[in-house]
């Protein structure tokens, strides 16, 4: 019920006008990517916070839920991102999804409503300044449903901005 609640507060937003297509591709913030060969784009609001990194004492994150946009039917779902280490998440460096604390999660797919689906593969982060407001990161994943239904997601793109160092 959670879940669907969750779906549903985006689907009344668009029709309000507060949430629009995020696609980063186009200049600003947001997540792109194609699943299973469809362009999907982040749905929310350009320039809020979208995702956290940490870098307190003994851990390290980087940590995002987002709400995307299947273009060709407008289906919703939502990609989560939790990747968590001992040791400072560094830029330019290909981080192995599925191994680890280094998650990513699929969530509500429309072949597989409500359903949470590990993935597999990398994420690159392009841009992750400690004191900087942008993080910036490539991906590409691979997952499986309960029912062995294939998830791709190909040419992933994210650019969203995190909380600055001083709270505000």
């Amino acid at each position: 019920m959670k879940r669907l609640l969750f779906l549903a507060i985006p689907l009344l937003c668009i029709l309000t006008g507060c949430f629009k297509d995020m696609d980063p591709f186009e200049g600003g913030d947001g997540v792109r990517t194609n699943l299973n060969g469809c362009k999907c784009v982040m749905l929310g609001t350009p320039g809020d916070v979208y995702i956290s990194s940490t870098g307190d004492a003994g851990s390290y994150s980087v940590k995002s839920d987002v709400t995307m946009l299947r273009i060709l039917d407008h289906h919703q779902f939502q990609l989560d991102f939790n990747i968590a280490d001992t040791v400072a998440i560094v830029a330019n460096q290909e981080y192995k999804i599925g191994t680890g604390n280094y998650k990513v999660t699929l969530v509500g797919p429309k072949e597989a409503p409500g359903e949470e689906i590990p993935l597999k593969g990398w994420v690159k982060f392009l841009q992750l300044n400690p004191s900087g407001r942008i993080v910036e990161a490539r991906f590409e994943l691979d997952g499986k449903d309960s029912s062995g239904q294939d998830y791709t997601l190909r040419h992933g793109f994210m650019r969203l901005y995190k909380q600055s160092p001083s709270g505000e």
